[in-house]
């Protein structure tokens, strides 16, 4: 397990800076209309900084490295720290980006109006997923869930893998599970600790079924059960079912048979794959078992809502109509405040969440596939750019 957590974390990273090369002189940069889809030939040297989601996290860091290429003397400087954190500092203007698949609700802009002041700027769409470790499932098998199995998962109703309830919707699977006997067949459900925009996105999911909907709810963070225990499932020593940041969630849930969570889909490759882990099929709007694994659910889920995105591009795209639809789907944000100090500040951020934006460069196939992440439609990628050019002064 040691060497495991050593692997995530040299490749997630906590925090990234990407060091500045010799500076450009600003005042021989061409000047670039707001809203332009040109980049400039150079930009004023500057340092910015982004922080927050886990699962953007990773797109995030191979932006920056790529744009940095292309202005040396730029410095952007990238952290892991959960959407909560990227919500909190980019609001107190402690970073030019909070990352985050949760915008700014309402409530929080009711709380804080200054909240108000900030963009909501959709980069890229991304899924979350359900993983799980259950022992004589074989690799093509996926099980399904319904949000409200998951839902009675996690509020502790069904604690055991051949739980009725589990195999009547998993028939091919049903005699593996109910060949499952006593310990081998407890369920171990673990969650986000901090403020995550995959709690965010799972819970709207699992918030579909009305009990959870009224006991539980969604958010970034939510009052999650912490233990089961009785007399013949006690909870298990030394295993914490809370787990900081997806890293985290693989590395405390891997290990354990009969583990269930959730994580970013750009961890597929890369540890639920390798770690011998299993997607989960969920059941959509129509009723029907889907996964994210290629992509085309999430596409399908995206055509279903973009076009309800409204000009400030903050709307949940969780459980989309559609017949092959994915139903934890959501839009990458990153927050930043509308007014920056200075005009240098503001001009890098356009041109770099611009860079981030534009097909032939940071919204490329080849950038978003290594993740599995799925671009903007044109409708929406334009709404971003409006938003984007309001950066100012």
């Amino acid at each position: 397990m040691y060497a495991i957590a050593l692997i995530i974390l040299g490749v997630y990273g906590y925090v990234v800076n990407t060091t500045a090369q010799p500076q450009y002189a600003s005042n021989l940069c061409t000047p670039v209309a707001r809203g332009s889809t040109t980049l400039p030939d150079c930009l004023p040297s500057v340092t910015i900084s982004e922080t927050g989601s886990a699962l953007m996290f990773p797109m995030f860091q191979l932006w920056a490295s790529h744009f940095i290429d292309k202005y040396p003397n730029i410095q952007i400087n990238t952290a892991n720290t959960g959407s909560g954190e990227g919500q909190a500092f980019v609001s107190k203007g402690l970073v030019q980006i909070g990352g985050s698949a949760a915008y700014f609700s309402d409530a929080q802009i009711a709380a804080n109006p200054n909240l108000q002041n900030f963009l909501n700027i959709p980069l890229s769409v991304t899924a979350t997923l359900v993983e799980y470790n259950v022992k004589n499932i074989p690799p093509t098998m996926h099980l399904n869930f319904t949000a409200t199995l998951l839902a009675e998962i996690y509020n502790t109703t069904i604690q055991y893998w051949n739980d009725p309830r589990i195999v009547a919707i998993n028939p091919g699977a049903a005699p593996i599970l109910r060949a499952e006997q006593g310990k081998d067949a407890d369920i171990w459900p673990f969650y986000r600790s901090d403020a995550a925009a995959d709690t965010w996105l799972f819970t709207q999911y699992l918030s579909t079924d009305p009990g959870w909907n009224a006991s539980i709810g969604s958010g970034l963070t939510v009052h999650w059960p912490t233990c089961y225990a009785t007399e013949t499932h006690p909870c298990l020593d030394n295993i914490p079912q809370a787990a900081l940041g997806n890293p985290g969630i693989v590395i405390q849930a891997a290990p354990i048979d009969g583990s269930i969570s959730y994580v970013s889909v750009e961890a597929l490759d890369q540890w639920i794959l390798p770690l011998g882990l299993h997607a989960g099929r969920l059941q959509n709007q129509a009723g029907n078992f889907v996964n994210a694994t290629d992509g085309q659910s999430v596409q399908d889920a995206l055509n279903a809502l973009a076009g309800n995105t409204p000009p400030d591009e903050r709307i949940s795209l969780v459980n989309a109509p559609g017949t092959d639809s994915y139903p934890v789907v959501g839009y990458g944000y990153a927050l930043v405040n509308i007014q920056q100090l200075n005009p240098n500040f503001a001009s890098v951020l356009r041109a770099f969440l611009t860079y981030c934006l534009l097909p032939q460069y940071g919204s490329s196939p080849e950038f978003l596939n290594i993740y599995h992440f799925t671009p903007l439609p044109a409708k929406v990628l334009q709404l971003s750019l409006n938003q984007t050019a309001q950066i100012g002064p």
